[in-house]
């Protein structure tokens, strides 16, 4: 899960995060690694996948002074959209000679890549 620190922003350890995360969802030390994190402020790690079952979903606390926000991670949630300017030659094998053609190296590529030219 990710941990993001809400409101005014108080700077915050990952000790402090720790113990309210003990206090307030009855976890045991060992259950859990926090690590600090961008662009989130931490990354919270389960050590059994129960753990991090029971846990699922989004969680707001309240610690002494600050409020955590609790979210599953998401590769895609920081992710942007952006183009590769450079030339890679890609070989296809197995492809019998009656399909050497230009739209049957599209199909196998799909929308993955722009096919300059065949050799």
């Amino acid at each position: 899960m990710v941990v993001s620190i809400t409101g005014a922003r108080p700077a915050v350890t990952p000790r402090e995060v720790e113990d309210v995360l003990h206090s307030s969802l009855c976890l045991q030390p060992g259950d859990f690694s926090i690590h600090v994190h961008a662009p989130e402020d931490f990354l919270l790690i389960f050590s059994t996948n129960e753990i991090m079952a029971r846990l699922a979903g989004d969680h707001f606390i309240n610690g002494p002074g600050f409020t955590l926000s609790l979210r599953p991670w998401n590769k895609l949630a920081h992710a942007d959209v952006s183009s590769f300017e450079h030339t890679v030659q890609v070989e296809l094998h197995g492809i019998p000679a009656q399909a050497w053609h230009l739209s049957t190296a599209e199909h196998l590529l799909g929308s993955s890549c722009w096919i300059e030219r065949l050799h």
